[in-house]
């Protein structure tokens, strides 16, 4: 697809086609009640789909593809990966065979929501997926003994076959046992997952799958999705917290490219436009007038008192959370002491944001603050 003439007018989609693909490699490492609450504690909902049966998370078709269905969604941390790689690896199948759904509600267990690094100890764990797959194989290897006629102790499953362990070319298929028929059974708690040292898929690098999609802009994503007629609308908040919306220009925007109207509903204003970042240049150019809100009570957040331990106690007060320092101070005679600063740290609210932020504290020097923080991780 050749880009536009005028590259001002290149989309995000138009850019990535045109440029070259990036290349990234990924490894899963080593990770590791009942089966109706093991699917997932945020927020799990009664569903059609039952977590206690193995056709609910693992399908096999007639081709000997394997498609694996999880509650969780791919949201840039790498998870489609991983997971594949789970199923591929508990199977016996190649990563390429292995197809994941993911977070469709009609045919997917409810894992609940994404978020504070469940997705893989979920599904990695003794249950859920993990368990499905090894319930899976052990399926498989059953049917492959009343087909080969070999005990079930002395066959292997491997790159999608069943196997005699003397004898390799004695073997039948996945998808020749299954061929496309559900399994109807439920998850056998009792089902052994592979150990990590029989692992060949899980803990070997694997390029992402959804990469090569995302650098060459063929993914899609929601904002990608356009029907006849759609519009685009962005909300206008509130300076301060408690604000009531006092008077709505409309005219401060009437001029502008694509708007196509204000909505105000008592507190609540919007604005219509018929692209997206038309939609937010018009927001940012309405002229609103608000009544503040109510005064936020006073807080002593932002501030850290600290002590030196070798003279009269003298306070100061710095912006940051919590800093044990080290350092040299002259003294009256031109000799330099060493002294401890000692800080305690007073902190109204906590962001779910980074704190790696240096601070100067008293002594000079610039020391990384060490914080201890209850807050859930970056990655889902």
């Amino acid at each position: 697809m050749a880009p536009p003439a005028d590259r001002r007018d290149w989309s995000r989609r138009e850019f990535l086609r045109a440029s070259g693909a990036l290349i990234v490699t990924f490894g899963a490492g080593a990770v590791g009640g009942d089966v109706l609450s093991a699917q997932g504690q945020f927020d799990t909902r009664a569903s059609q789909v039952d977590p206690g049966q193995l056709d609910s998370w693992i399908a096999v078709n007639a081709d000997g593809r394997v498609t694996a269905f999880t509650g969780k969604c791919e949201l840039g941390q790498g998870m489609l990966t991983a997971q594949t790689q789970l199923v591929a690896e508990e199977l016996g199948v190649p990563v390429d065979r292995v197809h994941l759904t993911m977070c469709d509600t009609e045919v997917c267990p409810d894992q609940g929501t994404t978020s504070g690094s469940q997705s893989t100890p979920t599904n990695f764990n003794e249950r859920n997926l993990a368990l499905a797959a090894a319930t899976a194989r052990e399926a498989l290897v059953r049917l492959g003994s009343a087909r080969l006629g070999v005990p079930a102790t002395d066959l292997v499953a491997d790159n999608g076959f069943v196997a005699s362990r003397a004898d390799r070319t004695k073997r039948v298929a996945f998808g020749d046992l299954v061929a496309g028929r559900k399994f109807s059974l439920p998850l056998d708690g009792r089902a052994k997952r592979r150990t990590p040292d029989t692992w060949t898929v899980l803990g070997k690098p694997v390029r992402r799958l959804d990469m090569p999609d995302l650098v060459t802009g063929r993914a899609e994503y929601v904002d990608n999705i356009r029907v006849p007629g759609m519009l685009h609308g962005v909300v206008v908040r509130p300076p301060t917290v408690g604000a009531t919306l006092m008077q709505v220009d409309d005219r401060s925007v009437s001029g502008l490219p694509g708007v196509v109207k204000v909505v105000r509903r008592n507190n609540f204003v919007g604005v219509v436009a018929g692209k997206p970042f038309e939609a937010v240049q018009a927001a940012r150019a309405l002229k609103l007038t608000w009544t503040p809100g109510p005064a936020l009570p006073r807080t002593r957040a932002s501030t850290t008192t600290c002590a030196s331990s070798r003279r009269a106690t003298r306070w100061w007060s710095i912006p940051a959370m919590s800093t044990r320092c080290w350092g040299k101070r002259p003294t009256s005679s031109g000799r330099r002491t060493s002294i401890r600063i000692r800080c305690t740290a007073r902190w109204a609210a906590l962001a779910r944001s980074p704190m790696s932020k240096r601070i100067k504290s008293p002594c000079g020097r610039r020391h990384s603050p060490r914080i201890r923080r209850a807050a859930a991780s970056q990655c889902c």
